[in-house]
Parts: C-alpha cells; structure tokens; sequence
C-alpha cells in the first residue's frame, strides 16, 4: 500500500468501501496514507465500465443550444468585472448570476479571446454555456465522447485523453473529474504544461471531510467507489500542485445539499439510483422531509465556512 502522492508504505490504513450510487454493492479495497491522508483505491477494476451506465449523472446533463447571447454578455460582464453598469445592474435585478459565472470571475476569465480547456467535458454543456457569453476560443476533451464534435471556430468537443492533447492554454478547468483519474501526477504534470506561463487552472473535487468520515464512515457520499479512484485531503492536493510548479492563489469549499442527503441515504442502506427510497430519484416516496433538507443543507453551509466539508474548488497559477 504505497501512497502514490507521497510514496509513504508506513502505516497506511486499509478501508473496504462499497458502491452505493447504483446499489451494486459490490466492495472494494482502498487505503488512507498515513502521511498525507489521501484516500486510494488499491487496485482499479477490470470492469470499471460497469459502474459508468447510461443514467450516470454526467450522461444526462440537459442539452444547451451553441448561440451567442449579447444579455447575457452584459449580465457576466456586469457580474464579474462591474463593467456595463446601466444596463448590467437592470439585468441583475431580474437574472441571479449562475454558480459558473463566480468560477470564470475567480479565474479572471476577461479576454474573450483566451483560449480555455476543459478537461473532462461530459457533453460540453459548460463550455456551451461559456460561448453564449461571447468566448471564442473553447475547447473541452473527454475520452468517453462517441466522436469529435465541431460546432463552430470558437467551440470543439474532442473524443481525447489529457496525454493527447497539444498546445497552450490560458485556461484550464477540471470539474471533479481529476478524482476519476490515474496516475495523478502525470496528469497534473501534463496540465501544468498545457498552461500559458502566467495561466490559470480550477480544480473542484472531493476532499476528505474529517467530520463527516466520523460520522458515516464508509457511507460518506463523496467517496464513491469505484469511480473515485482517489479522495485528495488538502495536504495531498496541495503536494501534488507544489510538486508541479503550480500554485494555489484562492480556495472555496463548496459542498452541497448532496454530500449529506447522500451519506444519510448510504447509512440507511438506501441506494441514490435505482431504488424509489431514494430521494434524488423518488422524492414523494422518500421518508426525508423538508425540514430534514433544510437542516442537511445548514449543516453542509457550516462545514463549508468551516473549511471542512467534502468538495473544493482549488484556483492556481502557474
């Protein structure tokens, strides 16, 4: 059980872990290294395959028509800059700004002609959402793609791995996809290369959440065996950007509603998919009230201000 961040072998402590999205229930083996406290699978599945179906979560992500929005333009502008400020406040007082545009202000996302990758698109929805505000230089990348797909100059989908792809990049985005990946520092070694000198990266993943792994143990949501193959602590996240001339400017914890409704529903034996126990596919069938959800979503917002829930958002520079 060597740790693959800090290649520590001593005392590292084995955990069995059971798939529970699904309720396949099979188990599998990790172990938390005792040294900077990540959380890794010991040995990835033959049939890793079997626990991506068709109603995972990433495949059934709304469609977004490709066309440009001036509105929404001035909205984004207005939001993350202060630019367009007539108009950008009118528009304010109507449309709440969407979770993205916080991610692209904090990145400094200005230019509309800087080049931005996004490894790990699903079906582009974010970056289709990114060309309505005006971008014009979009590029997004997933293996599990069916083939390459073009909309437009500004905007390309490429059936393609991180090692595959060429260039430089401005930007680039990892939206808790790096967690579904092997060999960390190559991957990290690689993003680090593919970024302009002076560019800027988010990472969002899960993280290892101290309180709740006291309270449910193997039932905390994020954890998802087998599709995670790792759950960074801080102290390793922060040591595999280190070791790759990468540096943290902002971090946010930004957990949801989710990570509690999930380990709750684990902890009861209650399946997220495929069982009409469950809240997130059944709500009307679920025992979960909502004065429970009002109080999982207060507890997540306080571990989040404590800076101990289970899911970051890490903002780097090179």
């Amino acid at each position: 059980m060597k740790c693959s961040i800090c290649q520590n072998e001593a005392d590292n402590r084995k955990i069995l872990l059971k798939e529970m999205m699904f309720g396949f229930r099979d188990t599998f083996e990790y172990f938390e290294c005792n040294h900077c406290a990540c959380i890794q699978i010991l040995e990835i599945p033959k049939d890793l395959a079997k626990y991506y179906p068709s109603n995972y979560y990433s495949y059934q992500a709304a469609e977004v028509p490709v066309k440009r929005s001036i509105i929404r333009r001035i909205h984004y502008n207005f939001h993350a800059f202060g630019r367009n400020k007539l108009p950008g406040s009118l528009l304010a007082l109507k449309f709440k700004p969407p979770l993205f545009y916080n991610w692209l202000k904090e990145l400094q996302a200005g230019d509309p002609n800087e080049s931005i990758l996004d490894i790990g698109c699903g079906n582009g929805q974010l970056l289709k959402r990114i060309y309505r505000l005006g971008f014009n230089d979009l590029t997004g990348i997933d293996p599990f793609l069916d083939r390459d797909i073009s909309y437009n100059a500004s905007l390309r989908l490429l059936k393609k791995d991180i090692f595959e792809v060429d260039g430089k990049f401005d930007i680039i985005m990892m939206h808790h996809s790096l967690e579904h990946m092997d060999e960390q520092n190559a991957v990290i070694q690689k993003a680090s290369s593919l970024l302009t000198d002076g560019g800027r990266m988010l990472i969002r993943i899960p993280i290892v959440s101290r309180p709740l792994m006291e309270k449910y143990g193997e039932n905390v949501a994020s954890l998802d065996p087998p599709r995670h193959l790792f759950i960074h602590s801080l102290t390793s996240i922060l040591k595999l950007l280190e070791d790759n001339a990468l540096t943290v400017y902002k971090t946010i914890y930004d957990a949801e509603l989710f990570s509690i409704l999930g380990s709750e529903q684990y902890a009861m034996g209650i399946s997220n998919v495929n069982d009409d126990r469950s809240y997130i596919q059944n709500p009307a069938g679920s025992s979960f009230t909502q004065e429970d959800l009002n109080r999982f979503e207060l507890q997540i917002n306080a571990l989040n201000k404590k800076g101990e829930s289970d899911s970051i958002a890490l903002y780097i520079k090179k």
